[in-house]
């Protein structure tokens, strides 16, 4: 991971208006990408990324970038791999001029694969999401929340909170990269059927709209090959422009989270602990018994 000093990015149209609610600018939005590089930088270098571009500001169509191409700035890295035959270039970054130069191309969100380039065909990270319906609040969530990381723990692994910028929250397990991709998606499938039938009145694992009402979507379906889920950090493509943010199970209280981009200086500087710092060091996998089970 390169660690030189971001060098100052000179932006095209620097006060065209990307979220009109606040009046965020693209200047605005590179300043945040610069505060937050470091914070951010951890959580998306050398993953597979894939970028939601909004030229004309959100509330105007964007479009989803996820190959690489040559017109991409040369701090947007290629990242080759090979599937089943066929060879695809993906997008990567992995310095904080990368990060910074996000705002150039009006990228108001960034989405990451569950692995890393090293070893691109065996995830590194499970991610839970927690999805509740209309009519549902902080209230079911958070206890949604609390009931996945219980049962990981059950099966030995430790799980961190994610407010996703919207009304749900994710649970990411980071594990070693031992598994393929289907075994992997495999295995969150059935924690979260277990969980359902358990717990019947709260979740379910069917996306069918005409059945969700009043549950919680436990969707485990981040978890498959090139899917995706937001970054830590990175903006959503919302009004007043909220944030992806890491935050301890300790500041998951009573009311709900959120943490929009023009107030997110305190998490930002160097005196917070990003809370999911150690899940950077942790050497954890589901055991045979576990997978078996």
């Amino acid at each position: 991971m390169e660690k030189s000093r971001p060098k100052r990015l000179e932006l095209t149209k620097p006060s065209k208006v990307l979220f009109p609610d606040p009046g965020i600018t693209k200047a605005d939005l590179a300043e945040y990408y610069a505060s937050a590089a470091g914070k951010m930088l951890p959580h998306i270098a050398e993953r597979p990324l894939m970028l939601l571009r909004c030229p004309d500001g959100y509330r105007k169509k964007g479009f989803f970038q996820k190959n690489w191409n040559k017109t991409l700035p040369a701090s947007i890295k290629k990242l080759s791999v090979k599937y089943r035959g066929e060879s695809s270039d993906l997008l990567m970054i992995d310095s904080a001029e990368g990060i910074i130069e996000l705002a150039q191309l009006a990228v108001l969100e960034v989405h990451l694969w569950n692995t890393h380039a090293d070893h691109p065909e065996s995830p590194d990270q499970f991610v839970f999401d927690i999805d509740p319906s209309e009519g549902l609040g902080w209230r079911e969530v958070r206890k949604a929340a609390l009931l996945v990381r219980r049962d990981l723990r059950r099966y030995g692994l430790r799980s961190f909170a994610k407010v996703t910028g919207g009304k749900g929250l994710h649970v990411v397990a980071p594990v070693l990269p031992f598994l393929r991709w289907e075994l992997g998606k495999d295995f969150c499938r059935a924690i979260c059927q277990d969980l359902t039938e358990r717990n019947p009145d709260l979740f379910l694992v069917n996306m069918s709209l005409a059945r969700r009402a009043g549950k919680i979507f436990l969707d485990y379906l981040r978890n498959g090959r090139g899917a995706t889920s937001i970054a830590p950090y990175s903006p959503r493509a919302r009004p007043r422009a909220p944030l992806a943010m890491p935050v301890s199970w300790e500041e998951l209280g009573p009311r709900p989270l959120g943490f929009p981009l023009t107030d997110s200086g305190p998490r930002l500087s160097r005196a917070f602990k990003d809370p999911w710092s150690d899940s950077f060091k942790l050497k954890q996998f589901p055991t045979r018994s576990v997978m078996a089970a």
